[in-house]
């Protein structure tokens, strides 16, 4: 066997059950509380003909608070991730990622209202973003978003859609990587024989040595042909 990589997440925070990560955690929902009562009272209330003087500042509100949730979820579920990902056994890690994709489907629904609500701006669109900021410094992907949500399905299907992809197409990549990250193999290196990890045994890929970089392609092949049942379902 051997030994399990560990990234240093000291700097983020101490640990998956450190206080500092739950406030983290309890952040992001009180951060996605405000939001929906925002789109649930003054948005829903601010539409195309709600005047520049009213839009442009929301607007603007909007993105600082949408940027602000954007950078704290991320962070937290790329620091769960940097756990799972190189230690697919971790129940801990694999129990906070399942928390957190609860949360992640109500930060996609507020993203597809928004996206919805900026498409039915219309007209008023470029007069808000001329007229405030940070709208104006976020010109590009307002106008892309306008664009783009024609393509949106109904507020109740995406929803849907958002939901279902916790059990769906989510649920069906983790088992990937958990399957992949599992997988173990026996490859001689160096004159000794050690049971490889399939990234371990990929990482071999840029050894110097062609022999070697060739006997770990086919022996992943192999190892990936093993499970080649759950692996097509994935």
């Amino acid at each position: 066997m051997t030994d399990t990589p560990r990234w240093d997440l000291s700097n983020v925070y101490p640990g998956l059950d450190a206080p500092e990560f739950t406030a983290a955690v309890a952040d992001v929902v009180r951060q996605l509380d405000e939001l929906e009562a925002l789109f649930a009272g003054r948005v829903a209330a601010a539409g195309p003909d709600a005047g520049n003087a009213t839009l442009a500042p929301l607007l603007g509100e909007v993105i600082e608070r949408f940027n602000v949730l954007y950078e704290l979820a991320s962070t937290v579920r790329s620091y769960i991730y940097a756990f799972v990902s190189t230690d697919s056994r971790d129940a801990l890690a694999r129990k906070r990622l399942s928390e957190f994709d609860t949360l992640s489907v109500r930060l996609q629904n507020l993203t597809t209202r928004l996206q919805a609500w900026i498409g039915q701006l219309g007209p008023a669109l470029e007069a808000a973003i001329a007229a405030d900021p940070t709208a104006a410094s976020h010109a590009f992907i307002l106008r892309e978003t306008a664009e783009q949500s024609k393509y949106l399905m109904s507020e109740a299907e995406e929803s849907l859609a958002a939901a279902l992809s916790v059990s769906g197409s989510s649920a069906w990549s983790k088992l990937q990587g958990t399957i992949t990250s599992q997988l173990s193999v026996d490859f001689e290196l160096d004159g000794e024989t050690k049971r490889l990890p399939l990234p371990a045994l990929i990482n071999l890929h840029s050894h110097p040595d062609e022999d070697v970089r060739r006997r770990a392609h086919e022996a992943e092949l192999a190892a990936l042909a093993s499970v080649r049942e759950p692996l097509a379902a994935c």
